[in-house]
This record gives structure tokens, C-alpha cells and sequence, in this order.
């Protein structure tokens, strides 16, 4: 027998011999144990070595295969590749009639330059696709070429889409959702000044000044109210003075509103159905700045409320508070109004002064008529005159009013007793200082505490003038901290009628009435 040549350590093309297999060949031929290029582990006879007919554990083979049916490498078995995909569904929706989106492409006359058709050019002219990114046509109207085509994010093919409307201003060209994105001003609000015909100045301005004694509308500021409705935006309303006549209800749901005459004094009038749910609303209004205008309804079109600030009327507890500063100078409010002239709900940090409310509609059981209501409000300032049925707060906190209560109220049933200021429930911290009030015919009283938790209630200085009025103060629940200091007490019966227990102290400056105090309830 011949001697066994020794090939450990030996490399033969991919493999290198590490040791010898225990076994031999059925010939009797060595076998050897080899480690592959590629990391795998093999056993080769040595004559198959040493001819060299063996290099590799296979992995050769399979290479020269793959060589040989491969153009690119960009679509190897089922598996293609992002720039391969991107490259097949161009060429679909150009020339593939049956593909949803050849309508768009191929039916229009869009095509692929006829180097691309192979799609090793395609790759040499484009490269491979970045993440994120896909092909566009720089111009929409042409078709797939070197000269036309290159990688662009989502964002960028939104703004070249061959529908989009592009708006040139100050030598920059963008399509609506890139100038919308810029300014702050929603899309819609571009759009609909479009529709209207403004010029691009004005179309792409963030804060609108609208003067309405050059505008020829139906309605000059509900048409341009819907047309401005822009989140987190300024909108300044500069009314002509004299009169205007409003045929819809005007909303403003703004972050800041500027509502003002640019004169002396502008009167608006709401000629609307009637029963309607308000006048004007600035529910969602955060920071509200409105001079010299007076707010009215027509006498023959009741509505529910002329003005609506903080929550809609008749909610629950989830409705968002309406925070920010108010201010409100130098106005008028009127009515006919069923439920109120003037409807505050959950308003904080609010200023009213030198304002007139005023409501000549005669009230009913469902239909108080207030002229002025506040509900659920936190540091509120009122300064003015309630006149036609006064004023009915509920659930305020830090209220504080200083003014004259010229109240002529309308005879109206015992649910809703006759008070120049009706008070509710979970009233703290009211404080009315100053001015006079005169009550109406029939008057039961001034001011009529009628709920539970208030407490904090100070009139101090307030010269009650009511000799036609029974009572200036009227309790009908537990009240804590009633102060009424200082001013005129005059009245037909007594000047507090206690139907409850409260606590507090009364010093009024000077008493014309029967007696100071009346009623079933003590004084602790």
C-alpha cells in the first residue's frame, strides 16, 4: 500500500485542509476534513484535491449560477429591491392598461424616455432610491426622463400634484398647503378667499381688517366672519358708523377678535327668524376687545339671546372654559330677548364697563327675559346699567359690579319673582360698590338671594331708592358673609325679609322704610 500524502494545512482554490477524516472512500481513498472561504465545513476525497475538480464546499457553483442569470441584481427571486419596485410600477402605469392608475399616466399621454425602458439605465441615470423617498416629474404635464424626474419626500410631491392651485406673493410661488403650513391660515380660509375673488395680498393675509363702508355684501360681516375663521390668528373688525343690518348670526370662535366702530358709534340690528339662538356669539373667543357698538334685535324677530359669550346655552360640565382677557367698553345691548340680551357662561378675567343692558321683553315662566345673565364665571368685572327686567347670576366667582341698576321690571309669575338681581347658587364673592338703583311697579325685590352656597354677598354703598319695590334684599336660603353697608335703604315694607338664616352685618347709611328687618329667619 502506498504511503498517504500528508495535506493538512494545505489550500486547494476556497478550501483549506484542517484535518483528516477518520473514514475513507469505499475505493479506499483518503478523505479530508476542509474549511470553505465561506465558512463552511466540508470532507473531500484528496484525489478530488489535489485535481483540483473540488474548490469549494459549493457555494462556487452556486455563485457562477447566480452570474449567469442575473442582469442587475435588483429583482433576485420574488424579493426586488425598493429601486427595482419603484422602476416596475412607472413602467406599469405608463403602458398597462389594466392598471388603476394608467387613467392618470399612460391614457393621458405620459410615457417613459425609451433608455429607461431598460431598467440598467434607469438605475445608472437615477441611482438607488433613498428611504423615505419617490420618484417625481418636475413638470407634471411631461413624461418619465433623466431631464424630468428625481427623488422627492411626500411632503415635496403634495406640493406637485397637477391639481394643486399655486399662488405667487412677493416673487415666491407655492401651492395652498405649503402657503397654509407658512402662514397659520387653514387652507379652507385660503380657498374660500379665492372663491371670493380678493387680491393675493389680502387672500394670503394672516391679520384681516375688514371696513365695511367700502364692501357691497348681503351682509357685511357674517360672509367675511366664515371667510377669517382662523385658529390662533388675529381678526380686527372695523365697523362703518351709522347703521348696518345683519341677516345671519355672526360667530366668532377666534383666539382674538377686535370688534369696533370707526366712528363715534355703529349700531347693528339682526333682522333674523325668529325663536333664533342668538344674535352674535363668541363662544370659543378667548380674547375679546369690542367699543362703541350697540347690539340689537329686530322688535318683530324675538331671539333666544343677542349675545353668547363663553358656553352655549343650556350645558353640561364638559364644555370647555373660555379663558384669556375680555374687554368690552362703551357698548349697548338690547333686546326683545326670550332668555337674555347678554348670556355670559364660564367666562374668566372679563371686563364690561360703561355698557347698557337692556331688555323690553316680557317675561313668562319659561322665558325670563333677563337682560343680563351670568353663570359659572370667575373674576368678572360689570360696570354699567341693567334696564328691562335686570340681572340673574348663578355659580360666579370674584363678581364685581359697580353701576346703576335702572331696572323698570315687567310684572311675571312667583317661579320667577321680580328682582332688579336675581342670585343663585354657589355665588362667592360678590361685590356690588356704589351707583343707585330704582325699581319697577310691582317689585317684590332688589336683589333676591334664592339658592344655596353664597356667601361673600357685599353691597356697600349702594343706594337702594326702591319705594316701590317691598324689600331692597329678599333671602330665601342659608347666606354666609351678607354685608350691607353704607347707602340708602328705602323700601315699601322692611329693608332685608329673612325666609332664612344668614350671617353677615347690616349698616346701611340712612333707612327710609317701616322697619330694617323682616321674615320667619334669623340673623346669627
Amino acid at each position: 500500500m502506498s504511503q498517504v500524502k500528508d495535506l493538512i494545512g494545505r489550500a486547494f482554490g476556497r478550501l483549506i485542509v484542517t484535518s483528516r477524516h477518520p473514514k475513507s472512500t469505499n475505493a479506499g481513498r483518503a478523505l479530508w476534513v476542509c474549511t470553505c472561504a465561506c465558512g463552511n465545513t466540508t470532507v473531500v476525497s484528496g484525489n478530488k484535491l489535489l485535481r483540483q475538480s473540488t474548490i469549494s464546499c459549493g457555494c462556487h457553483a452556486i455563485e457562477k449560477t447566480r452570474q449567469v442569470h442575473t442582469t442587475h441584481g435588483h429583482s433576485v427571486g420574488y424579493k426586488a429591491s425598493p429601486t427595482y419596485s419603484t422602476w416596475s410600477a412607472m413602467m406599469r402605469r405608463c403602458y398597462a392598461a389594466n392598471t388603476k392608475s394608467f387613467v392618470w399616466y399612460g391614457k393621458r399621454g405620459i410615457d417613459v424616455c425609451k433608455e429607461w425602458h431598460d431598467f440598467t439605465n434607469f438605475l445608472k441615470d437615477m441611482g438607488e432610491k433613498p428611504n423615505g423617498m419617490s420618484i417625481e416629474r418636475i413638470d407634471n404635464n411631461r413624461g418619465y426622463s433623466q431631464a424630468n424626474c428625481r427623488w422627492a419626500t411626500p411632503a415635496e410631491q403634495s406640493t406637485n400634484r397637477g391639481n394643486n392651485v399655486n399662488l405667487t406673493h412677493d416673487g415666491k410661488t407655492q401651492c395652498i398647503a405649503a402657503w397654509s403650513k407658512e402662514l397659520g391660515i387653514h387652507r379652507e380660509t385660503i380657498r374660500g378667499r379665492l372663491r371670493r375673488q380678493w387680491p393675493i395680498e389680502k387672500v394670503l393675509a394672516t391679520v384681516v381688517m375688514l371696513c365695511f363702508a367700502c364692501c357691497s355684501y348681503g351682509d357685511p360681516v357674517a360672509d367675511q366672519i366664515d371667510e377669517c375663521r382662523t385658529k390662533g390668528k388675529e381678526c380686527h373688525i372695523s365697523l362703518p358708523p351709522g347703521n348696518v343690518i345683519a341677516e345671519r348670526p355672526w360667530v366668532f370662535d377666534f383666539l382674538n377678535v377686535r370688534l369696533e366702530s370707526a366712528g363715534a358709534w355703529t349700531q347693528i340690528q339682526w333682522v333674523l327668524p325668529e325663536n333664533a339662538p342668538f344674535c352674535i356669539s363668541t363662544v370659543g373667543c378667548e380674547h375679546l376687545s369690542m367699543a362703541r357698538v350697540q347690539l340689537t334685535a329686530a322688535k318683530d324677530r324675538v331671539p333666544q339671546v343677542v349675545w353668547l359669550a363663553g358656553r352655549t346655552p343650556h350645558v353640561g360640565d364638559d364644555y370647555a372654559q373660555t379663558v384669556g382677557k375680555w374687554d368690552v367698553r362703551n357698548c349697548w345691548f338690547t333686546g326683545p330677548a326670550r332668555k337674555s340680551v347678554v348670556y355670559f357662561v364660564g367666562i374668566e378675567c372679563e371686563t364690561v364697563t360703561g355698557c347698557w343692558f337692556t331688555n323690553n321683553f316680557k317675561p313668562s315662566s319659561t322665558e325670563p327675559g333677563y337682560a343680563l345673565y351670568l353663570s359659572d364665571n370667575d373674576d368678572l368685572h360689570v360696570s354699567g346699567e341693567y334696564e328691562h327686567n335686570g340681572a340673574y347670576v348663578t355659580s360666579a366667582s370674584h363678581l364685581y359690579t359697580t353701576c346703576n341698576l335702572g331696572t323698570y321690571a315687567w310684572s311675571i309669575s312667583a317661579l320667577y319673582q321680580a328682582f332688579a338681581l336675581g342670585i343663585g347658587s354657589g355665588v362667592h364673592d360678590l361685590r356690588w360698590q356704589g351707583g343707585s338703583t330704582a325699581s319697577g311697579p310691582a317689585m317684590t325685590a332688589v336683589v333676591h338671594i334664592r339658592g344655596t352656597g353664597n356667601y361673600n354677598l357685599w353691597f356697600d354703598g349702594v343706594d337702594f331708592e326702591a319705594k316701590n319695590s317691598t324689600y331692597v334684599i329678599q333671602v330665601d336660603a342659608y347666606t354666609q358673609s351678607l354685608w350691607l353697608t353704607g347707602g340708602l335703604v328705602q323700601s315699601r315694607e322692611a329693608g332685608v325679609r329673612l325666609n332664612a338664616n344668614a350671617t353677615g352685618k347690616i349698616e346701611p347709611g340712612r333707612v327710609i322704610t317701616p322697619k330694617l328687618l323682616s321674615g320667619s329667619g334669623k340673623w346669627n
